[in-house]
């Protein structure tokens, strides 16, 4: 019972996301353990003349691996990100949408000549793709 009470308290801490510098350092600490148990079990069995120790030795490294990397240990979650506020997004993409509505009030608009598109053509992708994210992001 006590084990079982230690346990969750444990995990309750462990919970939070591993952050993506997180990842790199658990990435980089496998390559590092597998790589050294397995350069240190082929030495071991060769002088040994036993595969099984070989196999023996990759194992404990992947168990090692295992008891660093599973769990989200506090070493993993040091930087975080700052995401993007949805009004902010929202904002931008009513800004661009007004932009089009002039642009289209305005004439042609076009700002690219001499690019070898023909008038008005990327700003009627641009206004397509526009209409496809705000569909995507309401759902």
């Amino acid at each position: 019972f006590f084990f079982a009470l230690t346990m969750a308290s444990l995990m309750m801490n462990l919970s939070a996301p591993m952050d993506f510098e997180g990842q790199r350092k658990a990435e980089r600490l496998i390559h590092i353990i597998i790589t050294t148990c397995g350069c240190v079990g082929l030495v071991f069995g060769w002088f040994q003349q036993e595969y099984s120790k070989c196999v023996y030795t990759i194992f404990a490294g992947i168990a090692l691996c295992i008891l660093l990397v599973v769990p989200n240990w506090p070493y993993y979650k040091g930087t975080s990100m700052k995401w993007v506020d949805d009004d902010l997004v929202d904002k931008y993409w009513e800004e661009e949408a007004e932009k089009e509505k002039k642009d289209k009030d305005n004439g042609d608009g076009d700002g690219d000549k001499g690019k070898g598109e023909k008038k008005g053509e990327k700003k009627e992708e641009k206004g397509k793709a526009s209409e496809k994210d705000k569909k995507k992001r309401k759902g």
